[in-house]
């Protein structure tokens, strides 16, 4: 079973614009609501697939509810922590053209008895997960003297034996990588932030990425956009295109494509199909206005362009 845990969820407010400029009016012609969150987004993406999931976390007030109701709506199984203590978060994003812009609020406080529920939650769910999906920055949510949250999280899960999958970026990452989880996906700018190296050139990435040897993660997929990704699976290093689309809204495609190799790999596809599907789920959401969700079918198709090739080796 996959487990995906989102602690700071959102609602995404999408509102479509013709334009966008500081001090004038700004007219909204359309608005579209959608559930937020790196782990929801995973949830809601392998139902796509076809594969289930848990999704999990901290769900608060009346945005919490509309989250919870959004994800059972898209088909995902739910099994949040519900406090009407507070109020979960909300996105905003701005699209125009071929722009998509987030204006992120920060997650609600959240009081220490719902925190002692969630890990007493969490530790049972773990214990049917093969995977466990982390996303997003927990460095928020302190949990007892001198550990967090997040650091509890990974220690529950691998007493479970469970493999680790972990999205996120700056401190929470660099924290992450004493657990050795068994995926991470930063883009190219977090990958410099977590190495201190260049990412300038694919050699760069390639360079930051055999730095983090000692760690042993078995797999880092590191996105660069437009450029694609650069993906280490064991010791073998790939490179791999993007799909070709005319993209209505790039927000959620990183999700997407985490969906789509979380899919792969439990699948045991090979490491070129694998990377092929995950560009391809990215591709195909990417031709979605809304945030969440894609075409399998569009998907799978569109592997078949999706180039790969084998770049190096990590020993």
């Amino acid at each position: 079973m996959i487990i995906t845990v989102t602690l700071n969820p959102a609602m995404d407010r999408l509102l479509f614009v013709d334009g966008f400029r500081f001090d004038v009016a700004n007219r909204i012609y359309r608005r579209e609501n959608c559930v937020g969150g790196k782990g929801t987004h995973v949830s809601a993406n392998l139902v796509c697939l076809g594969e289930k999931s848990i999704a999990t976390g901290i769900a608060m007030g009346e945005t919490g509810r509309q989250i919870i109701e959004s994800l059972e709506a898209l088909g995902v199984a739910c099994d949040f922590i519900y406090s009407t203590a507070g109020d979960s978060r909300t996105n905003y994003i701005l699209l125009y053209g071929k722009s998509s812009t987030l204006i992120c609020e920060k997650g609600p406080d959240v009081p220490k008895d719902v925190l002692d529920a969630f890990a007493v939650h969490y530790e049972q769910l773990c214990k049917k997960a093969g995977y466990v999906i982390i996303s997003g920055d927990a460095s928020n949510f302190a949990y007892g003297a001198g550990a967090s949250l997040q650091d509890k999280l990974f220690e529950t899960a691998q007493l479970k034996g469970a493999r680790i999958i972990f999205d996120s970026a700056g401190a929470s990452l660099r924290s992450a990588l004493k657990h050795r989880p068994y995926i991470i996906k930063p883009n190219a700018e977090e990958l410099a932030e977590l190495t201190n190296m260049p990412v300038a050139t694919d050699q760069d990435i390639l360079c930051a990425i055999k730095s983090l040897a000692p760690h042993d993660i078995h797999i880092i997929a590191v996105s660069m956009g437009s450029r694609g990704s650069i993906v280490k699976i064991g010791s073998r290093v790939f490179r791999a295109g993007i799909a070709k689309v005319e993209a209505q809204n790039t927000v959620g495609c990183g999700d997407a494509y985490l969906s789509g190799l979380v899919y792969a790999i439990k699948n045991t596809y090979t490491p070129q199909r694998a990377l092929a599907l995950a560009a391809a789920c990215g591709g195909a959401a990417a031709l979605n206005p809304l945030s969440v969700g894609f075409d399998k079918d569009k998907a799978f198709a569109l592997c078949e362009n999706i180039s790969i090739e084998e770049i190096g080796e990590v020993t």
